[in-house]
């Protein structure tokens, strides 16, 4: 390959000079040999060369052999190393069509490696690209979850702002229109002894008294709105108490065994809105007195109790100035 193969016949045309020297050489030794024998030199046909003696035919004879020995060991190394030298070089040729291929691609990658280098550049700009996208995305949930806890802190703040100005415009609407320590809620008044700090405890007589005095009455309810309005202004005690001793008197008397139940302005009372398992016919919590007790169901707020001998807060009711 490449101009530098050896085949056969180079090997044969340097090797082809010493063989023919060899050959000259050898027939002139022949030549001389028979001439020895043609004198009559009878002794020399039975001697052998490197033999003793010096009665040689030629004392030429002893230096040609040396240097035919010496002439035959270089021609022998000389062919050794040609002979492997031309081993090396006769190996077959690679055919063009399995080189062709791969000539092809080598050409591909040497005239487009500006391409190669832009698409590998283009992928790590990608690589990075997706990086920082994930990075955006964990900053933008981390973000989304600040963002949902500062609107849950801002409805909550709206709610009680809400509560707030509630609170301010029921204070506003009841000023001078209710007396002091009364509350004013839709068109009336009225009066929780629970919120009082003293914390007294009256009977139903007792209460009804101090309602009057105040220039009200015990509390009427006849209707679910005024029910669910007083729900929600009910203080929630704990449960400290047995749960009736921590309710409150209304204006309703009756009798549990026959149902009938009249309010304190003489009205037969038609809606009812009795906890489950009231009114009480028996027992210690039962009799002729109902009271009022919220405890989670705003329907569900009234249970009876004895008159004179249970104490209870109470709710009075005025109309406002």
């Amino acid at each position: 390959m490449g101009g530098k193969q050896i085949n056969k016949h180079h090997c044969n045309c340097l090797v082809g000079p010493f063989h023919r020297q060899f050959e000259k050489k050898m027939s002139h030794q022949q030549k001389i040999f028979k001439g020895s024998n043609s004198h009559g030199a009878s002794t020399l046909q039975h001697r052998t060369f490197g033999q003793g003696g010096a009665a040689s035919a030629d004392p030429h004879y002893p230096l040609a052999i040396k240097c035919l020995s010496l002439l035959n060991l270089i021609l022998l190394m000389a062919a050794v190393v040609i002979g492997i030298y031309c081993a090396k070089d006769n190996y077959p040729e690679v055919p063009g069509s399995a080189i062709a291929p791969l000539l092809a691609e080598v050409n591909y990658y040497r005239n487009n490696s500006h391409i190669i280098k832009t698409r590998l550049e283009a992928e790590k700009t990608a690589a990075k690209q997706r990086a920082g996208d994930i990075s955006v995305r964990l900053e933008l949930k981390q973000q989304k979850v600040l963002t949902d806890n500062i609107l849950k802190q801002i409805g909550k703040l709206q709610m009680k702002k809400t509560d707030l100005q509630s609170n301010i415009s029921v204070l506003v609407e009841s000023c001078n229109k209710c007396q002091p320590g009364w509350m004013l809620l839709k068109s009336a008044c009225y009066y929780f002894s629970s919120q009082n700090k003293s914390g007294t405890k009256r009977n139903w007589d007792e209460s009804r008294g101090n309602c009057v005095n105040q220039g009200g009455d015990l509390l009427v309810i006849d209707s679910l709105e005024k029910q669910v309005t007083i729900s929600d202004n009910y203080s929630k005690r704990s449960a400290s108490e047995t749960w009736w001793e921590m309710g409150a008197w209304i204006g309703l008397t009756g009798n549990a065994t026959s149902g009938k139940w009249i309010w304190v302005n003489n009205v037969t009372a038609e809606t009812f809105f009795w906890r489950i398992g009231q009114p009480k016919t028996e027992g210690t919590q039962s009799g002729d007195c109902a009271a009022f007790h919220y405890y989670g169901d705003a329907r569900k707020t009234w249970y009876n109790g004895n008159c004179q001998e249970h104490r209870l807060h109470w709710i009075c009711e005025a109309k406002p100035k």
